[in-house]
């Protein structure tokens, strides 16, 4: 049987479509992170105009962020600390990807999955009962910095609060009053078409890919470094909480 691509990658007009395809919840394992990445080498390669809209192709997720099963297998705790840094690394390159970017939540987003959406330059989610959340308060975890620093970057400090120090289920409409989605959608059945003409128009800005990246270094260089940070000595109280419940 010929296996299920975890991540499918199409190109309608001058838009990149990328569908996160992983059973059950799109959650983040190793695997799941190089196949994404593997699809952005394909867009990055891609000289002409055009603009990359990721979406999820699982019912009732967009993503639920990391695979707690695959922390759980793991048996050295340097995979782990490498398994955060390429996911760390992959927010980071969505942060400063030199084409537009795109996400429609359509489905539960939570942690991991919330912070991968965040990285992206718009955020589209239908006006239902579906809701975002970053749930590690509760679960006491102190995020890595590259994580807290890509929300945070994108985030009033209003809205913040409500993510990280609250932990709160946020509803598409609240998510939009506070400026953590950029589009709702009362029209579901127009999303696509809506996201599709939009994302055609903004793929113009990607003309001068240096200078539109260059750009998105010069606003979110911070959080970008933060990312990228392959030392784990600041990130030591959230690493030992995560390893602490993997039993590592």
């Amino acid at each position: 049987m010929e296996k299920k691509e975890n991540v499918i990658l199409q190109k309608k007009d001058n838009v990149y479509y990328l569908a996160l395809n992983r059973a059950k919840a799109n959650n983040f394992n190793v695997e799941f992170i190089r196949d994404i990445n593997a699809k952005l080498d394909v867009v990055e390669k891609d000289v002409d105009i055009c603009a990359l809209v990721t979406s999820s192709n699982i019912q009732r997720f967009f993503s639920t962020g990391l695979d707690a099963k695959f922390i759980s297998s793991t048996t050295h705790p340097e995979d782990l600390k490498n398994f955060l840094l390429e996911f760390n690394q992959l927010i980071g390159r969505v942060l400063i990807f030199p084409i537009p970017t795109i996400a429609i939540l359509n489905g539960l987003t939570i942690a991991g999955g919330l912070m991968f959406a965040m990285a992206h330059d718009y955020r589209f989610m239908p006006n239902n009962n579906d809701w975002i959340c970053l749930n590690e308060v509760d679960m006491g975890f102190a995020l890595l910095p590259g994580m807290n620093a890509v929300v945070q970057c994108k985030t009033a400090p209003h809205a913040y609060r409500e993510l990280f120090l609250a932990g709160r289920r946020i509803i598409a409409k609240d998510a939009f009053e506070l400026g953590i989605i950029d589009f709702l959608i009362e029209d579901q059945t127009k999303m696509r078409d809506q996201v599709h003409e939009f994302a055609n128009k903004i793929a113009e800005k990607s003309r001068f890919k240096e200078n539109f990246q260059a750009l998105k270094m010069e606003a979110y260089g911070h959080a970008y470094k933060k990312a990228n940070n392959t030392k784990f000595g600041d990130n030591k109280a959230g690493l030992e909480r995560i390893m602490s419940l993997a039993s590592l």
